[in-house]
């Protein structure tokens, strides 16, 4: 897998933050070996970037459906 990370606005973040971006970068990377490029826009602080009015999608929230088959 082809993770091509883009960094947006990242002013106050920490060096922890870019960290844990190499390290899921890095464990995406093992995990998934299809021959697959994804392109990444990574900020830090206001969501959405363009700072408009749009809430969150789905933040924090979860339906509670398990799919799979019974035995």
């Amino acid at each position: 897998m082809n993770l091509n990370i883009s960094y947006g606005s990242t002013s106050g973040a920490p060096a922890a933050f870019f960290s844990a971006v190499n390290y899921v970068v890095g464990l995406f990377d093992a995990t998934f070996t299809n021959n697959a490029t994804v392109n990444i826009e990574i900020g830090y602080g206001a969501f959405p970037l363009d700072c408009s009015t749009v809430p969150p999608p789905g933040e924090s929230q979860q339906a509670n459906h398990v799919f799979g088959r019974r035995p």
